[in-house]
């Protein structure tokens, strides 16, 4: 039996010239009676169920109230179903500050601020991502067939446009320079609000250990 265990919004915050994009993603995994089974099922599915631009010169204290509106949206579709959304926004564009002024209206919402390094940190309720691994997350979960595209969605011509301008760069060039270049096209708004949401829900949240799914199976063996 498939159970909705999330729901992100992510966020991707255009500069001055830049679309601003945000994303609903929905994610699903497969239950039966004990807690562990779901990550021996096999890996999450997700689905992106909403998806829109903010219109080009939207500033930000509007897109931060359009967003809380699109916030308090997600918790009372979700309310009976007990999943609280979480929203997490990328910060590297116009900067912490523009992730402070969303906090003032959603103060749960988390920060994703991309770098070009190996690997990720946290600090409080911002994570330092490398860009190549935002990049290779999204292409493993494309390329795993686990990204489903809910219906009516007005940008999803758009999306898949994207898409395989991201495909593309992936497969037509090697190592680190693919993901250093990765953010050259304007036009990639959409794709990296869904590989924030997607890398949170993947990377930054607690997981259950080998040890502890295997204490779990001892004990219910044990019964």
């Amino acid at each position: 039996m498939q159970k909705l265990e999330e729901v992100i919004l992510g966020c991707d915050l255009g500069k001055t010239n830049d679309y601003t994009a945000i994303c609903g993603i929905e994610r699903w995994q497969d239950y039966k009676s004990w807690p562990y089974e779901k990550y021996e099922l096999g890996e999450a599915q997700y689905r992106l169920v909403y998806l829109e631009r903010f219109p080009l010169g939207t500033d930000y204290i509007e897109q931060a109230q359009f967003t809380k509106v699109i916030f308090d949206d997600a918790i009372d579709r979700y309310s009976d179903k007990r999943v609280r959304p979480q929203l997490v926004v990328d910060a590297t564009g116009p900067g912490l500050p523009m992730l402070d002024l969303f906090r003032k209206m959603i103060p749960r919402a988390i920060g994703v601020y991309i770098t070009g390094g190996n690997d990720f940190n946290k600090d409080g309720n911002i994570y330092y991502v490398p860009k190549k691994h935002l990049a290779t997350n999204l292409q493993v979960i494309m390329q795993g067939k686990r990204l489903a595209f809910g219906r009516n969605i007005p940008e999803l011509k758009n999306l898949k446009e994207e898409l395989m301008n991201f495909q593309y760069k992936i497969n037509d060039t090697t190592g680190h320079v693919t993901f250093e270049h990765w953010r050259e096209s304007q036009k990639d708004d959409m794709v990296l609000s869904i590989a924030i949401a997607l890398w949170y829900s993947e990377k930054a949240h607690y997981r259950i250990t080998q040890g502890q799914m295997d204490a779990l199976k001892a004990l219910r063996d044990s019964i």
